[in-house]
């Protein structure tokens, strides 16, 4: 009979991840379908047409450990039934239907399995199953309508599910003692003759054999919910109680006492003997049968009850503690007869300590003896008796004297030998004196040796050996003469040196004949050194020492020498050297004081010390910037001596002592100051109505000490001394004093004079009537479009309005045009030869919303040929654009249009985009929390020739700059800049910076490898309640608000799960700004098919060389990411954003710092390396890399963040 239940199950499971949507793992392999859960492998489903099959033990390396619902189920599937099936033993669930009519005639279970699912192996063809003993339940009606004579249980069932068996022939039965429940209807319509029940507890639901023979015996222990079911059923019951329960008793001693030698453990033959015997007796129990009566199981009871006696007579017991006892006694008593210390009959605290430990492990065997037997008491006794010979052989024993009266005699007789006095062999009364101490000390303790050990002897021999040691080194002896001679040597060193004279290193006549003197007493004493003791020739050597310094210090120490007689104007260097004759250190900023002024007004200044500190040196230099306004024209003054400001210091290298600071003061009457910019006036004249002329007059400071105009000249605009770099820029009016011009503007003329001071003098002209007339004659030309170079750094073109034109477009829009003239363009060509830095910035002050800039390609490929770098800045009022030349291919482009490169034109388009754009931007932004903030920029670079256009929307991974004038309030905003996608209206993130523009507002500057649409929008922050005191939350909330990674729900991130390959490559191509492409047929990857959601990103990231497969073809995206490879990809990442390093060698030692080191991959190496050196890597808690551990998704947002600052990509 069978109940049939119908179950729905409705899952609804939401997962979500910060960095991409996770799927859940549901693939084919072969004609398998598989789930991929924490648990393992389970197949889902069998779809192919072999009927003998044989399930794979893993799937893509997970270990297969469930057969899934209805997985080979044929019931109204229409799939074939399979007439055999091998199983992996490491499947643990067969699940509900799992092989429901299929044609098996024959099952081997896995050994691993514990529980197999309702209606598993309904209507299938087993005639026999053997459940392995890891088996717990067996569900509802799951060997329903089989083949079935026979099953033997599992010893460790417990439960057998309703109609489990229901509709079968099996004859009999035995239900092992561990089964708590047979449920109703479990053997329906069997075959049953015979049932036996050992276990003493399990109850039956209703017609649990029902259907069965009307013959049908029950053997079970009394009393037993088995004999009640008996009863109440009608079937015949057999009291089992003895064999059952003998049985039982057999079966707790095998497993209480195992085979072995120590307490409560028996012999190996004992234990032998009883498993045969309980062996014996289950084979009797699966035999039992219809015909079994009561006196065939007390039969098969008697020889397992004397079995069981012969094992109990074989336990091993516990010994006799009386000898231990003892043994402690005596141990303990020897601690008490020799108490710690150092004298005679004691011993020291590690001999008794070592004792003591062995006293208590004595006792600690004695307080457990009954778990030890006699031949481990024995032993605890021998070796407490061992440790205790050893605590006695090491009491101290009384020393033996002799060392002692020979160190004593030998004493004495060297105070006999040397009588006190101060000639040589003779000594001092001090020295006796403590060598008769000594003696007097080493006699008391010889008088009372017996009372000494051998040590304290030995010491005192020592002591008394060593105070003879030191009389017989005080015994007076020879002097030696060495520090004599060479105290001589030093000093006429010194004299030779040191000659006569006033320069650095010079002495005087006076100086030089007291040195001499005092060498020639020391000499005196040097000749007669073999009649003189040694305190004498020191006293001798230190007489000529002090003489000698002496001498040093009368030697002209420093020498100042000053800058070169001159005129010195702002920004001026005065220079100063002190030259030392020994080497000084210097710390702080020593002075040099200079008086400086005209007339009666003077001030002191200082010329700093520039050169090194810390070090040895000999020549110090000094230097003195002129500021503008400064001016002495009768010579300046030097102080007499270095100032020590703040702290500053001068002393010797050798020894510390303050060095000196006075100096004879040289001759500076000659430097004159001049640092008076020249006074220019501008007047102006009109020169008929098209033309004024403007009359210079320009003066210099200090004419009479040869001060003189050297450099006039004028440029148009309002300008800086800078804008004539020197007087290098500009029209010379030096000889004509004025110039005549021709257009109402700003003028600047500019001035500078033989020391270099510099004016510059702005004036604006109005009132300049322009002709009607197209025919100007040979007046001067109206200089509309300026270019000017910026001090080297780059050039700067001011589009004038004759070079702008407005053209009306096809759709009614108005464009502003800008093409510069051919003299324009030559002129930027000419002046990149004289600049640093190749970049030319054109500046329009456009009126329209859209401004297309046009080149001849032709002139940007001159400009590549010269200068390959180059970067043409198109700049407005409120976006600009970087075209890096490099990366346009005129030639690819031309050939694309069928054109010459001469023939072809390169624009420029900036265009804001219409109210419709930026409200579909806000609408979006509704639901992701932001708000559009600048205006909506398109960016456009394309070719034209022949009529053809072609737009140049890629740049092969190179980045260039685009830039968004940000006019609004910025204060306490989230702002982002951000790429919209038309095609499929989204929003995503682009790389970029705010900074400070050349017109002082703030603007966003976007460098990004592709041209659309940009704008830069208001980011609501984003939180995570999980976050709040995890350490990553700051870089985690960081990057959440630039619209990079999304929480697994709202308000919570799940920081500690693992982020997987294809999710990591996804973020990290999202933080580079690439662009991707809906993947293409013939997938690189066979693993990543093209309709993945990851697909396109991985596409993109093997394309720029950021990420690689695992090998054979595989890129293994749902495989989590290890810190390792994780690492290799930042490090690739580094260098396609050109923040690579190619590796010095030095990585063992930059490894050094993590302890797990020798466990990273040699592939890795280098990449851990480079993103720990800069910061973005770092090691966990315990000092280690850990290479090989999965990365959580906090450390990747971490790690990106630290990422996309060091290339500057975020703030």
């Amino acid at each position: 009979m069978k109940n049939t239940v119908i179950c729905l199950l409705i899952a609804l499971f939401a997962f979500g991840t910060s960095f991409s949507q996770i799927r859940p793992v549901y693939a084919a392999e072969n004609d398998f379908t598989f789930t991929v859960g924490s648990n393992g492998a389970t197949v889902a489903n069998y779809g192919g047409t072999d009927l003998n099959v044989v399930i794979p033990a893993t799937y893509e390396g997970t270990t297969v450990t469930e057969i899934g619902r209805s997985a080979f189920d044929t019931y109204g599937t229409g799939k074939p039934k399979i007439t055999s099936v091998v199983i992996p033993n490491s499947v643990k669930v067969i699940q509900t239907y799992g092989f429901r009519y299929t044609s098996l005639t024959s099952i081997d279970l896995p050994d691993s399995l514990l529980t197999i699912g309702s209606s598993a192996f309904e209507n299938n063809s087993l005639t026999t199953v053997v459940f392995p003993d890891s088996v717990t339940t067996i569900g509802n009606y799951s060997f329903y309508m089989n083949s079935l004579t026979s099953i033997k249980l599992s010893e460790n069932l417990k439960t057998i599910n309703g109609g489990a068996f229901d509709t079968n022939h099996i004859t009999k039965l035995v239900i092992p003692a561990g089964v708590t429940n047979v449920a109703s209807s479990s053997f329906y319509n069997n075959s049953l003759t015979s049932v036996t029940v050992l276990g003493n507890a399990t109850t039956f639901g209703t017609s649990v054999f029902a259907g069965n023979p009307g013959n049908l015996k029950i053997f079970g222990i009394a009393n037993s919910p088995a004999a009640a079911y008996a009863a109440s059923n009608g079937h015949a019951f057999v009291d089992g109680t003895g064999l059952f329960q003998t049985v039982a008793s057999a079966k707790s001693l095998l497993k209480s006492h195992l085979p072995g030698t120590d307490v409560g453990q028996v012999p190996a033959n004992a234990y032998n003997d009883l498993s045969a015997a309980y062996d014996a007796a289950k084979l009797f129990i699966d035999e039992i049968g219809n015909a079994t009566v009561a006196s065939d199981l007390a039969d098969a009871t008697t020889p397992l009850t004397s079995s069981i006696a012969a094992f109990n007579a074989q336990i091993v017991q516990a010994g006799n503690t009386a000898a231990l006892v003892a043994a402690i006694a005596a141990a303990q008593q020897a601690l008490t007869d020799h108490p710690q210390g150092v004298n005679v009959g004691h011993t020291s605290a590690e001999t008794r300590t070592s004792l003591g430990t062995a006293i208590g492990t004595a006792q600690q065997i004695l307080d457990n003896a009954s778990h030890y037997t006699q031949d481990q008491l024995d032993t605890a006794v021998n070796q407490l008796e061992s440790a205790v010979e050893v605590f006695t052989a090491a009491v101290v024993q009384p020393g033996n004297p002799t060392a002692l009266v020979a160190a004593i005699t030998a004493a004495q007789q060297a105070l006999t030998d040397h009588p006190q006095g101060v000639n040589v062999g003779q000594t001092s009364a001090e020295t006796r004196s403590a060598l008769g101490t000594a003696i007097g000390t080493a006699q008391q303790i010889l008088d009372n040796a017996s009372h000494y050990t051998q040590d304290q002897l030995d010491t005192t021999v020592n002591q008394l050996e060593s105070a003879v040691e030191v009389f017989t080194a005080a015994v007076v002896q020879p002097g030696n003469p060495t520090a004599l001679v060479a105290a001589i040597a030093a000093a006429q060193q010194a004299l030779t040196d040191h000659p006569e004279g006033v320069n650095v290193g010079q002495t005087s006549a006076d100086d030089r004949a007291a040195l001499q003197t005092a060498i020639d007493a020391a000499q005196a004493i040097a000749d007669d050194a073999e009649n003189q003791s040694q305190i004498l020739l020191d006293e001798a050597a230190a007489s000529l020492s002090n003489a000698l310094a002496e001498f040093k210090a009368a030697w002209v120490e420093l020498v100042l020498t000053a800058s070169a007689n001159d005129l010195y104007g702002t920004s001026d260097k005065l220079r100063f050297t002190v030259f030392y004759g020994y080497e000084v250190t210097v710390t702080g900023t020593p002075a040099v004081p200079i008086m400086v002024g005209d007339d009666s007004v003077t001030q002191t200044v200082y010329a700093s010390y520039t050169g090194a500190r810390g070090t040895a040196l000999t020549e110090l230099t000094f230097e003195y910037e002129v500021p503008a306004g400064l001016a002495d024209v009768d010579g300046i003054e030097v102080a007499v001596a270095l100032e020590l400001p703040n702290g500053a210091n001068i002393v010797r290298s050798s020894g510390g002592s303050p060095a000196s600071l006075t100096y004879k003061v040289p001759d500076t009457s000659g430097i004159r100051i001049v640092a008076i910019p020249p006074d220019v006036t501008l007047t102006v004249a009109p020169n008929g109505l098209a033309r004024k002329t403007i009359s210079v007059t320009a003066s210099v400071y200090g004419v009479a000490v040869g001060n003189a105009l050297t450099k006039l000249r004028w440029l148009p605009g309002s300008l800086s001394e800078a804008d004539f770099a020197g007087g290098t820029e500009g029209t010379d009016i030096l000889a004509a004093r004025q110039f005549t011009i021709a257009a109402n503007g700003d003028y600047t003329v500019y001035a500078r004079d033989e020391a270099g001071n510099e004016a510059v003098k702005a004036i604006t002209l109005t009132g300049i009537s322009t002709p009607s007339s197209s025919n100007v004659g040979d007046r001067p030309i109206t200089l509309e479009t300026t270019v000017k170079m910026n001090q080297g750094a780059g050039i700067t073109v001011l589009v004038g309005p004759t070079d702008i034109k407005q053209v009306t477009r096809s759709d009614g829009t108005v464009i502003e045009q800008v093409i510069l003239s051919e003299r324009t363009r030559k002129r930027v060509l000419e002046l990149l030869k004289d600049v640093k830095e190749p970049f030319v910035s054109i500046e329009i002050d456009n009126a329209e919303q859209a401004v297309q800039a046009r080149f001849p390609a032709d002139w940007i490929a001159d400009m590549a040929k010269d200068y390959p770098n180059a970067i043409i800045e198109v700049r407005l009022n409120n976006s600009s654009y970087q075209l890096r030349i490099s990366a346009i291919d005129l030639t690819s482009l031309a050939k694309r249009l069928d054109a010459e490169v001469s023939d072809l034109t390169v624009s420029i388009l900036q265009e804001q985009a219409g109210e419709d754009v930026r409200q579909e931007i806000d609408r979006i932004g509704v639901s992701q929390g932001f708000a559009v903030f600048a205006d909506v920029i398109d960016y456009k670079v394309a070719a034209e020739a022949n009529g053809q256009t072609l737009e140049v929307r890629d740049f092969g991974g190179s980045y260039m700059i685009r830039t968004i004038k940000l006019d609004g309030e910025k204060t306490n905003r989230n702002l982002v800049a951000v790429q919209y996608i038309p095609a499929n209206g989204t929003i995503v993130f682009v790389p970029a910076q705010l900074d400070i523009g050349p017109d002082g507002t703030t603007e966003a500057i976007l460098n990004v490898p592709h041209n659309s649409l940009y704008t830069v929008v208001d980011v609501q922050a984003r939180k995570f309640v999980d976050l709040n005191g995890y350490w990553a939350k700051a870089d985690v909330e960081h990057l959440a608000s630039k619209l990079l990674v999304n929480g697994v729900a709202a308000d919570r991130f799940g920081p500690v799960g693992t982020i997987t390959r294809a999710e990591f490559t996804a973020l990290l191509i999202r933080g580079l700004g690439l662009s991707v492409k809906e993947s293409e047929g013939g997938a690189r990857f066979a693993d990543v098919p093209a309709s993945a959601w990851y697909a396109s990103a991985v596409d993109a990231a093997v394309a720029s060389g950021l990420v690689s497969g695992i090998g054979g073809g595989r890129f293994a995206p749902n495989d989590p990411i290890t810190r390792e490879q994780m690492a290799v990809v930042i490090g690739r990442a580094l260098t396609f954003t050109g923040h690579g390093s190619g590796g010095d060698g030095q990585e063992g030692g930059r490894l050094a710092a993590f302890t797990d080191r020798d466990s990273i991959s040699s592939w890795a190496k280098a990449a851990v390396v480079q993103a720990s050196e800069v910061g973005i890597i770092k090691g966990i808690e315990d000092g280690r890399f850990a290479p090989t551990e999965y990365a959580t998704r906090a450390q990747a947002a971490v790690m990106l963040k630290r990422f996309l600052q060091y290339v500057h990509f975020i703030d």
